[in-house]
């Protein structure tokens, strides 16, 4: 399924994808272009009014599935309320359950 964005400025953009076999779920990319505290907390505000909008639209869970030798970006899941939720040997699955 293609992505959808759903929020995009000059710091970040966050984009969601549907997977046919998950229809209730969505797994969310972020692509951060300048990090800061100023960023960070405008990125929680926005995490908070998606969140709210996708469960509105019948979203219950986000997820994301990130590598395991990128620890940089698993630790930046957990700031955002996603919890390990699956591991193979390559990668890490992020849930959030709204």
């Amino acid at each position: 399924m293609p992505e959808v964005t759903l929020y995009e400025s000059d710091e970040f953009i966050v984009k969601g994808q549907y997977h046919q076999d998950y229809p209730d779920e969505l797994f969310i990319h972020c692509e951060v272009h300048r990090w800061g505290i100023k960023q960070y907390r405008k990125m929680v505000t926005v995490w908070s009014v998606i969140l709210d909008e996708l469960h509105e639209r019948g979203c219950y869970k986000v997820n994301s599935v990130i590598p395991k030798r990128d620890t940089k970006t698993r630790r930046f899941q957990t700031m955002f309320g996603l919890t390990p939720s699956e591991e193979t040997a390559d990668y890490v699955k992020y849930t959030l359950i709204l």
